[in-house]
């Protein structure tokens, strides 16, 4: 059976893939999210996949670059992981995400 990755290296592969996806391909972004998964971006709240997808599409994110400074990650009581990462993209920015444990799969809670 295999070893439980750390938080850091979960965490670290989780970001790597959530930016290369978001910017190259942010048609698939809502794969990451679940139907309770909240999204929230310059203090509006989108909640649930499809609330999403359509908030991402207004962005137009398509080949931006994030700039990461910073990246930490935890285990939760939940035995989910919450990480931050701090960059930048045209400007400073701080996100705070949950994932949760389904199973095999590691899935958004809550990304802020």
């Amino acid at each position: 059976m295999m070893e439980k990755p750390s938080a850091q290296v979960a965490g670290r592969a989780f970001v790597r893939h959530y930016y290369t996806v978001l910017y190259k391909e942010p048609e698939n972004l809502h794969s990451f999210y679940g139907k309770d998964s909240l999204y929230v971006h310059g203090g509006l709240v989108s909640n649930g996949r499809s609330e999403i997808q359509k908030r991402v599409t207004e962005l137009s994110l398509r080949d931006c670059n994030t700039r990461i400074r910073h990246m930490d990650a935890r285990f939760t009581l939940s035995k989910g992981i919450v990480v931050q990462v701090m960059g930048e993209q045209a400007h400073v920015i701080v996100k705070h995400s949950s994932l949760c444990c389904s199973g095999h799969i590691f899935q958004l809670a809550t990304d802020t």
